[in-house]
């Protein structure tokens, strides 16, 4: 009887044709991100931080075309957002090719990891994430939903949605689109746990 994660591994296939099917790692990150962040053109403060940092703007990007932070009420175009987002969606996945089992992950998976980067600044063997690392290095990912919900520090039900999402996508193939819908249906963070379990 074969492992449970070789198991996993296997039955990892795309269930959602368009954008998702054929598309790269970077497409899926870009499409779940416009889903998932919304395009604001307004730069407002982050609602889960006391500090209200970082200030965001666009399809969450908190950093202007120059690199320097955005300042709070800055109004941008949806032009300029999408460039925001480019760059963005490029730099989540920086360093990610450190990851043992890189090149075997497929498209979702890749996209997966790099919104982790992308929404909570993730990067293999930086000591902040440990047990994520550790499942990758291993290339064991029959818990990795669990693991995944230690990096919502918040108790946030967004942030928990928004992980329970990269799930959907790294284990089951999920298109942008369903594994939003299917994370946001979820009405607590309780809800969210139950599912992954």
């Amino acid at each position: 009887m074969g492992s449970p994660d070789l198991a996993l591994k296997k039955s990892l296939t795309p269930t959602e044709p368009t954008p998702a099917v054929g598309a790269d790692a970077k497409a899926i990150l870009t499409e779940f991100c416009k889903i998932a962040e919304g395009l604001e053109l307004v730069a407002y403060e982050d609602p889960v931080n006391e500090d209200g940092l970082p200030v965001t703007v666009g399809f969450g990007s908190t950093k202007d075309l120059d690199g320097y932070p955005w300042r709070l009420g800055t109004k941008i175009s949806e032009q300029t957002a999408l460039q925001c987002l480019k760059r963005d969606v490029s730099e989540a996945f920086q360093g990610l090719d450190r990851i043992p089992h890189w090149d075997e992950l497929n498209a979702h998976q890749q996209a997966a990891i790099a919104d982790l980067n992308f929404n909570e600044g993730y990067q293999y063997g930086d000591g902040d994430h440990d047990s994520l690392d550790l499942a990758l290095k291993l290339g064991s990912y029959a818990r990795l939903g669990v693991i995944l919900q230690l990096y919502d520090n918040t108790d946030d039900l967004g942030l928990s949605r928004r992980r329970y999402a990269e799930w959907l996508m790294f284990a089951h193939g999920m298109g942008p689109r369903v594994a939003y819908d299917t994370a946001w249906a979820k009405k607590s963070v309780g809800e969210v746990m139950e599912a992954i379990a």
